[in-house]
């Protein structure tokens, strides 16, 4: 059962090491989905992989509400709902025994572990209120200007 357990943990950490989320389309290595509930009522996620910081996937989560917002023909959103998850996944520990045998045929094992790490998964959703007039009563974001900013941030362009 070990030799499965460290050949998973294994291939799980090359096959995404380096690999972290890039700013796209929701796959298996995270990303972006929206549900519209609304004409101007959207529901955005961007789901991280572990190897992208929360601040990303913040930034990103912002770059799709603006794109959403400028899409659809509207300037202005307002963040109605914010959440922020963090998905744990705990990878395998690992066994390496050594062993010697002395000229007389006594024979000594030592076994060592190492522990399995844990995998931080950042997700975050927000509720975004379009608007095609900037509103003076709520807070609101300019689309145009955090597209611009994150995209030169993260050079998207």
């Amino acid at each position: 059962m070990k030799p499965i357990i460290l050949t998973i943990s294994t291939l799980f950490i090359l096959l995404f090491s380096g690999c972290s989320t890039k700013y796209g389309q929701q796959s298996f290595k995270g990303g972006y989905s929206e549900t519209r509930l609304s004409e101007n009522i959207f529901i955005v996620t961007f789901k991280g992989n572990a190897f992208i910081s929360k601040e990303e996937v913040s930034d990103y989560l912002l770059l799709r509400n603006s794109e959403l917002t400028l899409n659809n023909g509207y300037k202005y959103f307002a963040i109605v709902t914010d959440d922020l998850t963090i998905d744990e996944i705990q990878t395998g520990s690992t066994y390496k025994t050594t062993g010697k045998v002395s000229a007389t045929g006594h024979y000594k094992a030592t076994t060592r572990e190492s522990r399995g790490s844990t995998l931080k998964k950042p997700t975050r959703q927000n509720k975004i209120l379009c608007f095609k007039e900037k509103r003076e009563d709520i807070f609101v974001y300019d689309a145009k200007f955090i597209q611009k900013n994150l995209k030169k941030k993260y050079e998207l362009d």
